[in-house]
């Protein structure tokens, strides 16, 4: 799918993503422009072998607010899946996190996941996240976050819990919180980032 996007203004409010791809294998989306929505834009839910590249993704979750009081809203959400890359997007604007990589806690994993050469700008939650749902911490495996840009972000830049995470040579500036946090996280490595104004 190429430059398919997607302008939810006048979208009623919504508790689901825009567009959820679930038990999809073989997909490529390839540019495009996702905006206003009201809570999440675009997610992977059990889908191996997917591309999601050079789109345009921005002001989503403006109008969701959870019970407790939060806005909600991810742009790229990679849920038990395999195989997955989110590559080259420009991400601005979002109520929650810009990239998540997670998983349920009943035996699901998310692995094999490659986040390369984002930009994300003003995030209202984390960056770029990878948490793992199950108590050993492993239901998030081999994810590789590099050369992403991310700037502005409300609480940690980068949260790299999980198995094999690797972040390498990303450009962190202004967070709130933590340039790289990795509380729960089992074989992390971090080397030649690039990080100013932080914590």
């Amino acid at each position: 799918m190429r430059d398919i996007g997607f302008d939810g203004s006048n979208q009623p409010t919504a508790t689901a993503p825009c567009m959820q791809f679930l038990n999809c294998a073989n997909l490529q989306i390839v540019g495009g422009e996702w905006r206003n929505t009201k809570r999440g834009i675009v997610s992977f839910n059990t889908c191996s072998n997917a591309i999601i590249s050079n789109g345009y993704f921005h002001d989503s979750g403006t109008d969701f607010v959870s019970p407790n009081g939060v806005n909600q809203g991810d742009a790229i959400d990679v849920f038990n899946s395999s195989d997955i890359t989110v590559a080259e997007n420009k991400i601005d604007m979002i109520w929650q996190i810009a990239i998540f990589v997670f998983n349920d806690s009943i035996g699901g994993v998310s692995k094999d996941i490659v986040i390369r050469g984002n930009h994300c700008t003003n995030i209202q939650d984390n960056g770029i996240r990878c948490q793992p749902a199950d108590p050993g911490f492993i239901g998030v495996q081999n994810v590789t976050i590099q050369d992403n840009y991310v700037d502005t972000v409300r609480i940690d830049a980068i949260r790299a819990n999980g198995l094999q995470i690797r972040v390498y040579n990303n450009t962190i500036l202004n967070a709130l919180g933590s340039a790289v946090k990795t509380e729960g996280g089992k074989d992390i490595a971090i080397k030649d980032n690039n990080i100013r104004d932080c914590g």
